[in-house]
């Protein structure tokens, strides 16, 4: 069996252990006890069943993996081990605070347990991402509500312990964590761009704005939400693998002015991969596409010819690994892969299909692109949310072509606000020209009343 063939098998069963392994339980004993049966078939048996055995030890694997990532709550190391308790402890900030009015939530992590808490109090003080701060309230266990399952989302996060109407107390320390202390510098950045468009866009296009680029949707009201989601366009406003794309596009135009080589080139964009993922919240599609480009560099870099399986499942497999909960319990991620793999695979065919329909403007490619995704990603979406858009389709064509102006100008406006403010105004008029239409495209297809369909 061809190498490529015996990755993607293994990984694949990597992936069904996984999957198995969150509904139907085996001891780490055994796991381990049928991964060295079927490495020890591997090696000696002859050539023509070595390999299918090697993968198969694959799947224990997917086990093992998966069932090392779940905190025993009866083990005193980890936190949720004090669960229906009251506690006091200490901890660090590790994801950026949310604020709605005086509600703040923020998630905790203890240096000396494992797993973490979020954290729910009131409060009008500003919390910083990297703060220490002390806590004292009952820790509660997370529980599924109206048909959500709670648990497990909260999972795909390490989160296993509630605190809600905590008294939160400041120390005035920070971490020394490098990581933690670089990743908020990041934050701080993307807060000084967060407070340039608020100061210089008037509502809704400061929202749509931050949405688009930072993949911030704090100030993104219910009802445009409701709106993009009617219309079938909720995507615009997560900064996803199409943002990423856009990004990469504008810095490889800027490198090819300087003629650097591949090794620097690889090296700069990797760099702002990397700062680019933190600043927009490490979505699930945002890293997805980071390593696929990654990936797709490194091919480039090192002469070898790009293979979008290999790299689609050497990313997925990647990511699966860091965190074997985002599989099930992490729609972003789902969605993401469809999406990629309906590019990839789907697209071509009905190229096609449709090969004498001439491309008017991107309006042929963009319906394509529209019609392998929603097919791919329908199934999906609709378990997950028992409704669908039945305009998602002609929403995106009439879009697409100027999502990607309305993008490039909102970036480029927040540019020159640094550089030449002189010229702010006409690049703003511009960018929100574009953001008007696609609200008024979105307002005018989902006002249908069969536009929006809800079981």
């Amino acid at each position: 069996m061809h190498k490529s063939y015996v990755f993607i098998f293994s990984c694949f069963n990597f992936t069904i252990g996984i999957i198995i392994s969150n509904y139907f339980k085996i001891n780490n004993i055994l796991c381990l006890i049928f991964f060295l049966l079927f490495i020890f078939l591997y090696l000696i048996l002859n050539k023509k069943f070595k390999c299918i055995f090697l993968i198969l030890s694959f799947i224990f694997i997917g086990f093992l993996k998966n069932n090392i990532s779940e905190l025993d709550c009866n083990n005193p190391e980890n936190i949720c081990n004090f669960n229906e308790k009251n506690i006091k402890i200490e901890g660090i900030i590790i994801e950026e605070p949310e604020y709605d009015y005086e509600n703040v939530e923020i998630i905790l992590k203890n240096n000396t347990k494992n797993g973490r808490i979020q954290v729910n109090f009131k409060s009008y003080e500003k919390f910083e991402f990297g703060e220490i701060v002390k806590i004292d309230c009952f820790l509660e266990t997370p529980e599924n509500f109206e048909g959500f399952d709670y648990v497990n989302y909260l999972k795909k996060e390490n989160i296993y312990s509630l605190c809600k109407n905590a008294k939160v107390e400041k120390i005035n320390k920070k971490s020394k964590n490098i990581g933690i202390i670089i990743k908020n510098k990041i934050i701080n950045f993307k807060n000084i761009i967060k407070n340039k468009i608020n100061d210089n866009y008037y509502y809704p296009y400061n929202a749509f704005i931050t949405a688009l680029i930072l993949g911030d949707k704090s100030l993104m009201p219910d009802s445009f939400n409701n709106l993009f989601r009617r219309a079938g366009i909720s995507h615009i406003i997560v900064v996803s693998g199409y943002h990423v794309a856009l990004f990469l596009g504008i810095i490889n135009s800027i490198l090819a002015k300087f003629s650097l080589n591949k090794k620097k080139s690889f090296f700069i964009i990797l760099i702002f991969l990397i700062f680019f993922s933190i600043m927009t919240g490490l979505s699930a599609s945002v890293i997805r596409a980071s390593i696929m480009n990654i990936f797709s560099l490194m091919a480039i870099l090192f002469g070898r010819k790009k293979s979008p399986i290999i790299t689609l499942t050497a990313t997925a497999t990647i990511m699966i690994f860091l965190n074997p909960k985002i599989l099930i319990n992490d729609l972003g991620f789902q969605l993401s892969f469809l999406s990629t793999i309906a590019i990839y695979y789907l697209v071509p065919i009905f190229q096609k299909v449709f090969i004498k329909i001439p491309n008017f403007l991107g309006f042929k490619e963009s319906f394509l692109v529209s019609l392998s995704c929603y097919l791919l990603t329908f199934p999906c979406i609709f378990l997950s949310f028992k409704s669908f858009s039945t305009v998602s389709i002609l929403t995106n064509i009439l879009i697409s072509p100027f999502l990607s102006l309305a993008f490039i100008l909102s970036l480029a406006s927040i540019i020159i606000l640094f550089i030449f403010p002189f010229i702010f105004p006409i690049i703003k008029f511009l960018s929100e020209l574009f953001l008007e239409y696609i609200i008024l495209i979105s307002k005018f297809l989902s006002s249908y009343k069969f536009s929006y369909i809800e079981l």
